[in-house]
Formats: structure tokens, C-alpha cells, sequence
């Protein structure tokens, strides 16, 4: 965690440039359901995904995107 916080003061600070990059949202949010899945159907949780499977491509910071969204529903489980 401590880690995590130097990272978002490095780019807050700008010390960092995020390595931006085209990805797909859809295979990104797959993914994380696969990530979640097993750990949310033990909390009797179901995860459901919806939107389109032809998304266009987004150019972002995806290893960011995925801590980020990964912090979300570990803490919503």
C-alpha cells in the first residue's frame, strides 16, 4: 500500500509520466470479472458485465485503470 501511495504522489508530482497505451475496456473488464469471480461467489456475490463486446479502443494507462477498478470491487465484496 505504501508503495501504491509513492506511485500516486510520483504522478500527482508529475516526477512520472504514465505509460499510455491502446487497450480494449472490454477484454479489461473480462478480465477482472475472472479476477473476482471466485472470490465473489464464496461471499455470495454474482458479477455481471454489461455492455457491448465491440468497444472501441481506449489509449490510457491500463495498469492504473486495472489497480484502480481491482480496488473498487475488492472493497465492494
Amino acid at each position: 500500500m505504501i508503495n501504491d501511495l509513492f506511485e500516486l504522489s510520483k504522478l500527482d508530482a508529475h516526477e512520472v509520466k504514465p505509460n499510455l497505451e491502446p487497450f480494449s475496456l472490454s477484454e479489461l473488464t473480462q478480465d477482472l470479472l475472472q479476477k473476482f469471480r471466485l472470490r465473489a461467489e464464496v461471499n455470495n456475490i454474482s458479477l455481471h458485465i454489461s455492455h457491448q463486446n465491440s468497444l472501441p479502443l481506449v489509449n490510457g494507462y491500463i495498469a492504473l485503470l486495472d489497480r484502480a477498478i481491482s480496488n473498487l470491487v475488492d472493497n465492494a465484496i
